[in-house]
């Protein structure tokens, strides 16, 4: 996962979120041979995109962000939660079940609602109350955390 050393932490998700956004697409759209390596590299890249997350960008959310910021990084964290139990679930499942696909579709519009919001939600306040250098920290500490997983 590259990004930018010179992006903030904002343009650093931004850039992830493209990411799965396309991640998703593929798995819906590949055939048979490459759907499994394909939904492990999304699996890989939704794991790494999320512990960062958790660790850097929901407590920041969370305590600097002045009124509803905690209740922002609260339902954030509950869909990357239920995103979890959805990709143990289509991992237990198996690329070649029957079941995989609508379960995934479910999934991929879980995704894409999860991101938006972050859009819309997380990513305004982080630009309008954390001042940029410490956008610019964060997004460092996002990049090491992501390393070290």
């Amino acid at each position: 996962m590259t990004t930018d050393n010179r992006d903030d932490i904002v343009e650093v998700l931004l850039k992830q979120h493209e990411r799965l956004r396309e991640l998703c697409a593929a798995v819906q759209a590949a055939g048979e041979g490459q759907q499994p390596q394909l939904f492990g590299k999304l699996c890989r890249l939704v794991h790494l995109h999320e512990l960062g997350e958790r660790a850097v960008v929901h407590p920041v959310t969370r305590d600097q962000t002045g009124a509803g910021g905690d209740a922002v990084a609260v339902a954030r964290a509950g869909e990357e939660d239920r995103a979890g139990w959805a990709i143990a679930e289509l991992q237990d499942l198996g690329a070649d079940h029957p079941a995989f696909a609508a379960k995934f579709t479910a999934f991929h519009r879980a995704v894409l609602d999860h991101a938006g919001h972050e859009e819309r939600d997380e990513f305004p306040r982080l630009r309008l109350y954390v001042p940029i250098q410490r956008l610019y920290t964060m997004a460092d500490h996002l990049r090491n955390v992501q390393a070290m997983s």
